[in-house]
C-alpha cells in the first residue's frame, strides 16, 4: 500500500515539479542572456570611449564622445537583434524542456517514488531541466578540463587487439600518453627472495634495518593477497557446482507445485514492461553467467564499442563477436548503461549500420544476430535513465548468493525459489560473481592488524589484483622502483577513472610524468606503471630490496675457505622499448654489451 502511494504521489509530483523547475531554470537562462546583452550595450561604448580618450593627443573629450556614440550605434543595431534571436530559440527550447520534464517527472515519479528521488532531483538538479544550461555546462567543462582525448581513445578501442577478457577491459590512453599497463608476467626466480637465514643475518647489520623492514612489510602485504588468491582458486569450482545442484532442486520444487504461470512473473523492475522470463529460462541464464566469468567484461566492452563515433569495419566485426557472446538477458542492462542522450543516439545509429551490414551479408548465423540487434534498438530508445539503485534487488542478490552457497540447502529451497522468482536478470552478473567468490576474501586472516583487505587506492574489493609502482629514471631510459611506492590495486577499479583522467587518484600526479623524485640532492624523472599480480615475483620492489640486502650481506661476509660459485646480482632495470606502444614487457632484456650494475647504497632512499 505504501509502495503504491509513493508511486502515485511521485507520479503527480513529478508532472508538476519538474515542469515548474524547468520553467524556473529557463527563466534564469533568459534573464542571464538579457543581463549580458545589457552589460554589452552599456559597457562597450564606455570601453571604446576610454580607449579613444587615452589614445587622442588633443581634443580628448570630443574623441571619447564620438567613439562612445559610434560604438553605441553599432551595439544598438547588432546586440538587440542577436538577443532577440537567442531569446526566441531559448523560448522554443524551453517549451520542449517543459514537455520533456513532464514526461521525465512521470517516469521518475512512478519508478522511483516521491520521497526517494523526485523531491531531491527537483530541488538539487538544474542542467537536466534545461537543454540550454546543459549545453553551456558541457562547453565550459570541456574547456576547463583536460581529459584523455576521446577521439584517440575511441580509435584505440576500435583498433586494439587486446584481450579484454584477461585484462578486465581497462581502457587505453591515447598515443601521446606513454604506456601505463604491463601485461607480461615477470619471470619467477627461486633466488629472488630472502631465506630465513638471510633475514636473520640482515637483522644483525645496522645499515640494513630500513630496507629489511620495507622488505618484510611488503612481503607480508603480498602474502595476504597470495593466500586469498589460492583460497579463491580452490573454492570457485566447488561453489559453482553446488549452485547448479541447488538450482536443479529449485526447478524440481517449482515443477512440483501448482503455482500458475502468472504468479512466476517478476515484480516491478523499472520502466521495461517486458514479462519476466520463466524460472527455467532464468536458471539457464544464471548457469551461463556462472560458467562464463567474462560476461561482465564483454558487456562493458559492447557498451563502449556501441557508442564510438567512428563505426568502421573493425567496429562491426567486434560487434558481431560481442553480440554472439552477450546474452539477451543483458540487453536491458546495456540500455541502462547507455543513458545519456548523445550516447543513446550514437548507439542506435551504430546498431542500424550493423543491421544493414548483416542484411547485405546475410547467413543463417546472422539471422539471430539481426534479431538481437532489432531487439536491442527499441530497448535503448525507451530507456531514459541509468540503472536505478534497486535496494531490494541488491539485498535479494546478496541473500540469494548466500543461500546458493549453503551446503545445508534443503530447508531453504522454498525461500530460494521465491527469491529466484523475484530477482531480475539484470542482477545475474553480480549474483554469479558473488557465488563464484570473484572478490578476494580475507576471512582466513586471524590477525587483522596491518594487512591488505581492499584496493589500497580506491578502497574497494579486489577481483583482479595488480601492483601500481612509481619508478624513477636513474639513467636515461632505465627505471627503478621507488621504495615504499608499491600499491596493491584492482584492475577494474581503474577503468572509469582512467577514461577521464590521466592522474593518480590520490596525489593527482600525471601518471606518465609524475612529480620528480629527489635522492641525495639529485632530482629524477618519474612515472607510474601497473603490473598484473600473479605472485611474489610480480613485485619489482620486492625483488630489488632482496637483491640489495643480499648484495650487502655478501659484502659483509668473510671469505669462505671453501670454493663458492660466483653469482652476479644485478639491479632490476626497466628499458623503454617503444614510445608509441601501450604495453611493454615487464623484464626487458639487457642491451648487448651493457654490464649489469649492482645496487649500491646510493640507489636507495628509505623514508
Amino acid at each position: 500500500m505504501l509502495r503504491t502511494l509513493n508511486k502515485v504521489s511521485g507520479y503527480i509530483a513529478g508532472i508538476i515539479l519538474y515542469p515548474l523547475k524547468s520553467l524556473f531554470v529557463n527563466f534564469l537562462v533568459a534573464a542571464a542572456t538579457v543581463s549580458i546583452a545589457t552589460l554589452i550595450l552599456i559597457g562597450l561604448p564606455f570601453y571604446y570611449a576610454r580607449n579613444a580618450y587615452n589614445a587622442a593627443d588633443e581634443r580628448k573629450f570630443s574623441a571619447a564622445v564620438f567613439a562612445g556614440i559610434q560604438t553605441a550605434v553599432y551595439t544598438l543595431t547588432i546586440v538587440p537583434l542577436f538577443t532577440g534571436i537567442a531569446l526566441t530559440i531559448g523560448s522554443i527550447v524551453a517549451i520542449y524542456d517543459v514537455v520533456n520534464s513532464a514526461y521525465l517527472g512521470a517516469v521518475d515519479g512512478y519508478e522511483r517514488g516521491l520521497f526517494y528521488y523526485v523531491l531531491k532531483k527537483a530541488f538539487t538538479k538544474f542542467t537536466v531541466f534545461s537543454t540550454s544550461l546543459d549545453t553551456i555546462s558541457t562547453l565550459v567543462n570541456q574547456r576547463n578540463t583536460t581529459p584523455i582525448n576521446q577521439h584517440a581513445l575511441e580509435e584505440l578501442l576500435v583498433d586494439s587487439e587486446m584481450d579484454y577478457t584477461n585484462l578486465v577491459d581497462v581502457p587505453r590512453p591515447p598515443k601521446e600518453v606513454p604506456e601505463l599497463f604491463e601485461t607480461t608476467e615477470i619471470s619467477a626466480s627461486s633466488d629472488a627472495f630472502l631465506t630465513e637465514n638471510e633475514i636473520n643475518e640482515a637483522q644483525k647489520i645496522t645499515g640494513l634495518q630500513a630496507p629489511l623492514t620495507q622488505y618484510k612489510e611488503l612481503y607480508k602485504r603480498l602474502s595476504f593477497i597470495n593466500q586469498a588468491m589460492d583460497e579463491r582458486s580452490r573454492n570457485t569450482f566447488g561453489r559453482q557446482q553446488l549452485a547448479k545442484v541447488i538450482l536443479g532442486k529449485v526447478l524440481e520444487l517449482h515443477q512440483s507445485t501448482t503455482v500458475t504461470e502468472s504468479s512466476t512473473k517478476s515484480k516491478d523492475f523499472g520502466q521495461f514492461e517486458n514479462p519476466s522470463p520463466s524460472i527455467e529460462d532464468k536458471a539457464q541464464q544464471l548457469i551461463s553467467h556462472l560458467q562464463d566469468p567474462n560476461q561482465e567484461a564483454n558487456f562493458r566492452k559492447l557498451v563502449k564499442v556501441l557508442t564510438v563515433k567512428h563505426f568502421n569495419a573493425d567496429c562491426i566485426n567486434k560487434n558481431l563477436e560481442l553480440l554472439r557472446l552477450i546474452q539477451p538477458s543483458n540487453f536491458s542492462k546495456i540500455a541502462k548503461a547507455i543513458h545519456e542522450e548523445p550516447q543513446k543516439n550514437q548507439a542506435i545509429a551504430n546498431l542500424k549500420r550493423l543491421n544493414q551490414h548483416l542484411k547485405t551479408s546475410s547467413t543463417s548465423e546472422h539471422a539471430q544476430l539481426i534479431n538481437n540487434a532489432h531487439t536491442l534498438i527499441p530497448i535503448i530508445e525507451d530507456n531514459t535513465e541509468s540503472l536505478m539503485l534497486d535496494i531490494a534487488g541488491i539485498k535479494n542478490t546478496d541473500t540469494l548468493a548466500e543461500l546458493l552457497g549453503d551446503k545445508d540447502y534443503e530447508k531453504n529451497l522454498p525461500k530460494i525459489l521465491q527469491l529466484f522468482k523475484e530477482i531480475h536478470p539484470d542482477h545475474f552478473g553480480n549474483l554469479a560473481k558473488l557465488i563464484r567468490g570473484d572478490s578476494l576474501n580475507f576471512d582466513f586472516v586471524s590477525d587483522k592488524t596491518d594487512f591488505v583487505s581492499s584496493d589500497e587506492i580506491f578502497f574497494l574489493d579486489i577481483e583482479n589484483p595488480a601492483l601500481m609502482v612509481k619508478l624513477y629514471e636513474y639513467e636515461p631510459n632505465k627505471w627503478r622502483p621507488i621504495i615504499s611506492s608499491t600499491k596493491i590495486i584492482d584492475f577494474a577499479n581503474l577503468e572509469e577513472w582512467l577514461t577521464k583522467n590521466n592522474s593518480h587518484p590520490l596525489t593527482r600526479e600525471p601518471l606518465d610524468n609524475a612529480n620528480p623524485y629527489e635522492l641525495n640532492g639529485v632530482r629524477y624523472n618519474t612515472k607510474y606503471r601497473i603490473y598484473p599480480y600473479k605472485g611474489f615475483h610480480s613485485s619489482h620492489e620486492l625483488k630489488l630490496l632482496a637483491q640489495h640486502i643480499r648484495t650487502t650481506l655478501a659484502a659483509n661476509t668473510p671469505p669462505s675457505p671453501f670454493p663458492r660459485p660466483s653469482t652476479e646480482l644485478s639491479a632490476t632495470t626497466y628499458q623503454e622499448t617503444s614510445s608509441q606502444r601501450f604495453f611493454e614487457p615487464e623484464t626487458p632484456s639487457q642491451p648487448p654489451g651493457e654490464t649489469p650494475q649492482n645496487n649500491s647504497g646510493n640507489d636507495f632512499y628509505f623514508q
